[in-house]
């Protein structure tokens, strides 16, 4: 788009919003509508000479962020020269004269932003950004909690939730997901395609039931006591971007880890993320494993994992097929999670357990995220079944 498009786009965007305006205080609608299309015509008039380009994205960028105060907290004037940038504000009248609002909740200290700043502009994410809808959303989460306590946010939070909301679209065909561990001590970065489908497959993208597991086998004590991965050996198949193959490799200290999947990008993208993540060649490998290939050779593995690969009906006899191969010659405990978009696939897949010489140990359904410590993000409403299979 260019500058003039982005210039008339603002502007139509901006007396949309006035002519629409409905102010806190009802009885303030009126004088506050126009006042803010005044504003807003004045701004545009007084500027519409300009040629730099420089600075006509500079005006863009503070029309954006106007856009985005007066939309989310109703603000109908723009902040004076002589309030402190940081300060919170309200406004009386035509006679404009403004004061500030005091924004300190009783007993409580004011929040200090600069702790917030760090992690915005934190050079990891600088090297590894996320998808920018995500961004978006985390610091409207943000300014909406700290408003909502009565608390400001810093010019640098609203700067860069404008710079987005402006330039909202990712021009990389990645994006990184960063996860920490519980203490900070130990953190993992995930590459995947931006969109969920690309290249003919879903692989190059993690999937809630891949967080889901990973939380589960890495965070809940509960889970853990009772199948322990520290210095086991663990088979993922299917195992997509990664996420829970490394995310246990990392978190619950698995001794040994194979990731195999059938797509050739996904195996590269797979071999990316060991990279990235510095894990040791020698306790962690890719393989390429087609379910409907005969097994040739079998190694003995404590655990045998996957998460949303049962999807498809017409690969679930391939599938469990290749589950009761590797159970018969090893004592391992399968493990899957899958997200129950359609009950059909799942009871599909229940009934071809047995069928393929399979005994189900224990069957989870998660359907509360609130504790899931990987978060994941998705359209439906959905939960996460966890299967527990052994060979009959």
């Amino acid at each position: 788009m260019s500058r003039r498009s982005q210039v008339l786009s603002l502007f139509k965007k901006l007396i949309k919003l006035g002519r629409k305006w409905e102010a806190t205080d009802s009885l303030r609608t009126s004088i506050e509508k126009e006042d803010f299309l005044r504003e807003i015509r004045d701004v545009f008039r007084q500027n519409k000479f300009i040629k730099d380009d420089a600075k006509i994205d500079e005006l863009i960028l503070e029309g954006e962020k106007r856009y985005y105060l007066a939309e989310t907290y109703k603000t109908p004037y723009d902040r004076p020269s002589y309030l402190p940038s940081s300060s919170s504000y309200y406004g009386h009248g035509k006679s404009k004269t403004f004061r500030l609002r005091d924004r300190r909740p009783d007993g409580e200290k004011m929040i200090d932003n600069r702790y917030i700043d760090k992690i915005i502009g934190h050079e990891l994410l600088l090297e590894f950004p996320c998808k920018k809808a995500f961004e978006i959303n985390i610091l409207k989460k943000i300014i909406y909690k700290l408003e909502k306590e009565g608390y400001c946010g810093s010019d640098k939070m609203y700067e860069k939730l404008s710079f987005l909301m402006m330039d909202n679209i990712d021009k990389d065909k990645v994006s990184y997901r960063v996860y920490f561990d519980e203490n900070f001590k130990n953190k993992i970065i995930i590459q995947e395609y931006v969109e969920q489908l690309s290249c003919g497959t879903t692989g190059l993208s993690c999937w809630q039931a891949s967080s889901v597991l990973a939380s589960v086998i890495c965070f809940d004590n509960e889970f853990k006591k009772k199948y322990n991965f520290k210095d086991k050996s663990v088979l993922e198949l299917g195992a997509g971007c990664g996420l829970t193959g490394i995310a246990i490799k990392v978190f619950a200290e698995v001794g040994f880890l194979t990731m195999t999947d059938c797509n050739e990008l996904v195996i590269k993208q797979l071999m990316r993320n060991v990279e990235i993540n510095k894990l040791d060649c020698k306790e962690v490998s890719v393989s390429y494993l087609n379910w409907k290939d005969e097994i040739k050779e079998v190694s003995n593995y404590d655990y045998i994992i996957a998460a949303d690969v049962v999807y498809d009906t017409s690969i679930l006899d391939s599938l469990l097929k290749t589950v009761s191969v590797l159970l018969k010659e090893t004592s391992s405990t399968f493990i899957i999670a899958s997200t129950l978009r359609n009950q059909e696939t799942i009871e599909k897949f229940e009934n071809q357990i047995v069928k393929n010489n399979l005994l189900l140990l224990e069957r989870r359904i998660l359907d509360d995220f609130k504790n899931v410590y990987l978060p994941f993000s998705t359209a439906i409403n959905a939960p996460t079944i966890i299967h527990f299979l052994k060979s009959i």
